[in-house]
């Protein structure tokens, strides 16, 4: 028996090997699979086992499991007798006052955790008795059953070891996706591959810059009535010749739609194209990124109502010991002038590029809450926001 790491290039291909342990593979040097695996060819009878959990869609673990027969484990339903997989889809707990009267009682939720079966709706628990039953009735069941028979590839979840309780993962999966509204992938990325053996797939990733736009149009034309929009809101970016606007409308549940859009030459048009599209002077939102001090005379001449905003790169805030992907803090409107110091502060709202734009992602790939265009939509407007392009490294 020898053990050897995988960052040691002259170790991994020094001999012939009949017997291959490979582990963790996800965390070797890239090329180290492909040249280890080479080590058996010396034998007919060789035998390679690569145990890992997996990392990156398509990468070296994914594609080995791929090329195999792809066996995953399956229980069958003590109701109705069907086999089906066992995978978080059929995680269910109820979302009620009592299990959440503001932020989550996981105790009280405890009591709701469940897999239902997908065929007939029969309530598996998580009780000793029922947790046997999940591995000794079971069976691997292959998806993949054309590959070679000397290529053998399985995968299973934490649903299944009888000590892993469910209560942890459901807690695991729920603040993971509290961070995830922050802006922080990492903590969903590693529930999918630690808990569930899954690859990790870049959910934010773009497709075809028309497919987004065409899959977000309504059935409406730009400033059309909304009889469920509750609230507009318009943002401003301030360029050295004009400025662009957009103005949105927002239902509930976060639901919006593209209101109206465009440029104008300057601050008084803006008030006007403000008053005309009937928004509310709080609800305006100022770029102050260039031009602050004009941006900041703006807003005091706006009674302080329009928020200035700016932002940064980094991938969050703390505030208050939580991560938020937005701060806000005071600056002076007369920095730098003779009335410095002696005039009303203004509130600078802070945001992080990163996490904003993963959230805007997300509403363009259709993920989230209703995010909506109009029909009528140019392709400058769609030009500019495909102007960026998400890509996970």
């Amino acid at each position: 028996l020898e053990i050897v790491g995988s960052n040691a290039p002259s170790k991994l291909q020094s001999k012939p090997r009949r017997w291959l342990l490979l582990d963790e593979v996800r965390n070797w040097p890239p090329g180290a699979l492909p040249t280890v695996l080479k080590r058996t060819r010396t034998f007919w009878n060789a035998r390679q086992v690569i145990i890992s959990t997996p990392d990156l869609e398509h990468d070296t673990v994914h594609q080995e499991f791929l090329r195999g027969d792809q066996r995953s484990w399956h229980i069958n339903c003590p109701k109705c007798g069907t086999d089906h997989e066992l995978i978080w889809d059929y995680m269910k707990w109820d979302t009620n006052e009592i299990t959440k009267p503001d932020l989550y009682d996981f105790d009280a939720l405890a009591d709701t955790i469940r897999i239902e079966c997908p065929h007939c709706g029969y309530i598996t628990k998580d009780t000793p008795a029922e947790r046997r039953r999940l591995t000794n009735t079971g069976k691997w069941i292959a998806k993949n059953p054309s590959a070679p028979t000397s290529r053998r590839s399985f995968t299973w979840n934490a649903l299944l070891p009888p000590w892993v309780r469910w209560r942890e993962l459901v807690e695991e999966f729920i603040n993971a996706k509290k961070a995830l509204s922050w802006g922080d992938p990492m903590p969903l990325k590693t529930f999918i591959t630690e808990s569930l053996g899954q690859p990790w797939e870049d959910r934010l990733k773009y497709g075809d810059v028309s497919s987004w736009s065409e899959d977000r149009k309504g059935t409406y034309k730009l400033l059309d009535s909304w009889p469920e929009g509750e609230r507009k809101f318009l943002a401003a970016d301030v360029q050295k010749d004009c400025l662009y606007y957009v103005c949105r409308q927002f239902g509930k549940a976060g639901a919006s739609r593209l209101y109206d859009y465009g440029k104008v030459p300057d601050f008084s048009s803006l008030r006007e194209k403000i008053h005309e599209l009937g928004v509310d002077a709080d609800d305006v939102v100022i770029d102050s990124g260039y031009l602050a001090t004009t941006v900041y005379n703006e807003v005091t001449k706006s009674g302080y109502a329009w928020k200035p905003m700016k932002g940064d790169d980094f991938q969050y805030f703390m505030v208050d010991g939580i991560r938020q992907p937005w701060k806000d803090t005071l600056v002076d409107p007369a920095m730098g002038t003779a009335n410095q110091g002696q005039v009303r502060p203004v509130r600078l709202f802070v945001y992080s590029n990163p996490a904003i734009k993963d959230l805007l992602a997300e509403y363009k790939k259709g993920i989230g809450p209703s995010w909506q265009l109009p029909e009528n939509i140019t392709r400058n407007y769609i030009n500019q926001m495909s102007a960026e392009h998400r890509e996970e490294i």
